[in-house]
C-alpha cells in the first residue's frame, strides 16, 4: 500500500521560531485526503517537517511505501541522498564528527521507517503545497505569536 504525505510549514529556512505544521495524507485514493495541523516551538524549517514526518510514520504503520512531497530542501536532500542512513552507521555524526542537528528525530524517523520505501518529491507541483502553505500561514498568524 503507498501513502503520500504532503508536509508544508509556517516556518521558512533556518528561522528558528514558533509555528505551524500542516499534513494532508493520502492512501491509494489522491483525492481523499486527511488532514493535519500541529504548532510547534522553537524549530527551523526542516525540524518542523520532521517533526510532521515522524508524526505521520506511526499513523501509517501499514503502508509499505511513502512518498514524501515538501518544499524542504534540507529534509528532501537528506533522503535523495541517504544521509540519514550514513549519519546511522555513524552514529549520528556528520563528517567532522559533530552531532547532526535533531539526531532525536532522525533516530525515531528511521527507527519507524523501518525499512520501508521512501520515495521523495521536492517542490514539485501538487494540488496540495499551496492550500497546505496558505492554511499554515493562516494559523500561524491567528496562534502563533
Amino acid at each position: 500500500m503507498r501513502a503520500d504525505v504532503y508536509i508544508e510549514t509556517s516556518i521558512q529556512w533556518n528561522e528558528v521560531k514558533d509555528g505551524i505544521v500542516g499534513i494532508a495524507v493520502t492512501v491509494d485514493d489522491p483525492e481523499n485526503a486527511k488532514s493535519f495541523f500541529g504548532h510547534v516551538q522553537g524549530c527551523s524549517e526542516s525540524a518542523a517537517v520532521l517533526y510532521g514526518i515522524k508524526s505521520v510514520l506511526a499513523y501509517l504503520s501499514s503502508c509499505d511505501e511513502i512518498c514524501l512531497h515538501t518544499t524542504c530542501q534540507f529534509v528532501a536532500n537528506a533522503f535523495t541522498n541517504g544521509w540519514p542512513y550514513k549519519w546511522q552507521i555513524d552514529e549520528f555524526k556528520d563528517a567532522k564528527g559533530k552531532e547532526i542537528k535533531n539526531r532525536d528525530i532522525w533516530e525515531d524517523i528511521l527507527l519507524k521507517l523501518n525499512g520501508r520505501k521512501m520515495i521523495i518529491k521536492c517542490k514539485e507541483f501538487n494540488g496540495y503545497r499551496n492550500w497546505l502553505k496558505a492554511e499554515c500561514a493562516r494559523r500561524a498568524r491567528k496562534y502563533v505569536s
